[in-house]
């Protein structure tokens, strides 16, 4: 994937908007009002359909409404994959507490009461990566709970979702 010019910094490697660096770059608190983040994030992903180019947006999507609304958003320039990951509550506190920029934990706190498993229909693809507490296991290459939504330029059936397709992984091992 060729480097895309942008001037709000989207954290990651090319083709990764993690919406955690756009609130940095934008020094917009975790719990203040984000929209002008995702707008910031938004554009930045346009640029990236654009020009045919993949890319990851990762962050935490709690809700089928959050994620519908991306998918809608994603969808017309191709396939959508989600990949869930999921960690136990206490290992994303102690995660949070090692980051440069703690998330108040209130805040995670709200958002795992409210979370939302995706579902093999809300995209082309669906993976649910499961991970248990222990460092040790290859899902914690993943930085935390979220559903990561991957955005393709392969469109299918005129970006319509047609039959869903998922995997699920626990402890590194596909179930």
């Amino acid at each position: 994937a060729k480097a895309l010019h942008n001037p709000i910094h989207t954290g990651g490697e090319n083709g990764s908007l993690v919406l955690d660096a756009v609130r940095a770059t934008m020094k917009i608190a975790p719990d203040e009002d984000q929209g002008k983040v995702v707008a910031a994030a938004r554009e930045a992903a346009r640029a990236y359909m654009r020009a045919g180019e993949s890319f990851v947006w990762n962050a935490t999507n709690t809700t089928r409404a959050m994620r519908e609304r991306l998918v809608d958003f994603f969808i017309a320039y191709g396939r959508v994959r989600i990949v869930y990951l999921e960690a136990p509550l206490p290992e994303l506190l102690r995660r949070n507490a090692t980051r440069s920029r703690p998330v108040p934990e209130s805040y995670i706190r709200r958002l795992a009461e409210r979370i939302e498993v995706p579902d093999a229909t809300e995209a082309h693809r669906v993976e649910w990566v499961i991970a248990d507490a222990s460092p040790a296991d290859p899902a914690w290459t993943a930085l935390d709970s979220r559903a990561v939504l991957v955005g393709g330029h392969s469109p299918d059936e005129g970006g319509r979702i047609g039959k869903p397709h998922g995997t699920i992984r626990a402890n590194g091992k596909v179930l």
